[in-house]
């Protein structure tokens, strides 16, 4: 989960896109952790699955892309930041 934050932090609000491999519940060595990991990330900050890669022994890839209807308001928030606004509060 720390590792798609930081992620999120370096891709343009636009057009950034995160890709994960290994999108699996487990293999014959334990668990992976992925899958929950990407969904509690979508949940918490407002990304949706968009592509949804099968591979030939299930090791698949997902694209994740910040749901459009949180991208007018991120920008917003760092505009809002980058202007020295401490007042407003979060909205």
């Amino acid at each position: 989960m720390r590792d798609l934050e930081l992620c999120e932090r370096k891709l343009k609000p636009h057009t950034g896109l995160l890709i994960l491999n290994d999108y699996i519940m487990a293999d014959g060595g334990g668990p992976y952790g992925v899958i929950q990991a990407a969904h509690e990330f979508m949940l918490r900050h407002g990304w949706e699955m968009v592509v949804f890669a099968l591979q030939e022994y299930m090791y698949c890839d997902i694209v994740l892309r910040k749901h459009p209807a949180t991208r007018p308001r991120r920008i917003l928030q760092r505009l809002v930041q980058k202007l020295g606004y401490t007042k407003l509060g979060r909205f």
